[in-house]
This record gives structure tokens, C-alpha cells and sequence, in this order.
């Protein structure tokens, strides 16, 4: 997550709305507003259904996005829609099943909702094919990293 002073935060989101609004056919826009929408924001009561209409409309305007429908799923788990993030996971991985970045992020995403042995495979089919994977997807490829133990869904 991208971490800057709270000023320069709410001009990079108005700039971003702007964008949306003048260009709203563009996956790629609806994408970096769901993604954006994903983390609270100060005085905004519902964020998660706004980055779930913005990450609706990107999959609706970019199906073949590997990032919209990776937002999708992962909005999908934290929603409790289980059977819809395994839906959408797959469907992800499924466009680039060589990408070691969805591999592992699908990966990732497949251990944290409780299915550990096909999300540590994948996490390590993507360490393989590429080691230099973002280091939080380490702790999902050991059950229990030293002092810190992984909660199962």
C-alpha cells in the first residue's frame, strides 16, 4: 500500500475521480478506484460496496484484466462470498496461468480463505518461476513463520 501525507492522498483520489467521471468507459480507471476504494477512507461510512461497484464495472469493461477480476475475488472474500472469490480467483488465474504475480496473489488470496494446499502451491509455483515475489506472500508458504502464526479461515 502506497503510504503519503493525508493532503497528498485526497489530491491523487480527487485526480483519480476526474479521470473516472471524464473517461468512464476505461477498466483500467474503474480498477485503481476499486483498488483505492478497498482501504477506509476518513469519513466515507461504506467503502467496500464503492470499490465493489468500481471493481463490477472494471471486470464488465476489461474482462480479460487479470487485476479487475483479482480485485473482484479478493473483494468477494471480504465480503464473505466465498464460492464468488473462488469463481473469480480461478477466473483470474485462469487468463495468465503463467504470470507469477497472479499465481502468487491468487495464491495468496486461496490460503487466507482456508484452501492452504492449492494457495501454497500456487505460491510456490510462482516462487519458482520468479523468486522475486513481494514479501508478504512468504508467510502463507510456511504454516507458522517464527513468532507469528497464520490464522486459518
Amino acid at each position: 500500500m502506497l503510504v503519503m501525507m493525508p493532503e497528498a492522498g485526497e489530491e491523487a483520489f480527487t485526480a483519480l475521480q476526474q479521470a473516472t467521471e471524464r473517461e468512464p468507459d476505461q477498466g483500467a480507471f474503474a480498477n485503481l478506484h476499486a483498488h483505492a476504494w478497498i482501504y477506509d477512507r476518513p469519513g466515507v461510512d461504506e467503502p467496500l460496496s464503492t470499490a465493489f461497484a468500481y471493481a463490477t464495472k472494471a471486470v464488465t469493461l476489461a474482462p480479460d484484466s487479470q487485476l479487475a477480476r483479482t480485485i473482484l475475488a479478493y473483494l468477494h472474500l471480504l465480503r464473505g462470498e466465498r464460492e464468488l472469490f473462488t469463481t473469480e480467483a480461478e477466473a483470474a488465474l485462469a487468463l495468465n496461468p503463467n504470470s507469477p504475480n497472479y499465481a502468487g496473489t491468487v495464491g495468496y488470496l486461496l490460503a487466507v480463505a482456508g484452501d492452504l494446499e492449492r494457495g501454497e502451491a500456487l505460491l510456490r509455483r510462482a516462487f519458482d518461476s520468479a523468486p522475486a515475489q513481494p514479501g508478504w506472500f512468504l508467510p502463507r508458504l510456511t504454516r507458522e513463520p517464527p513468532g507469528l502464526p497464520i490464522p486459518h479461515a
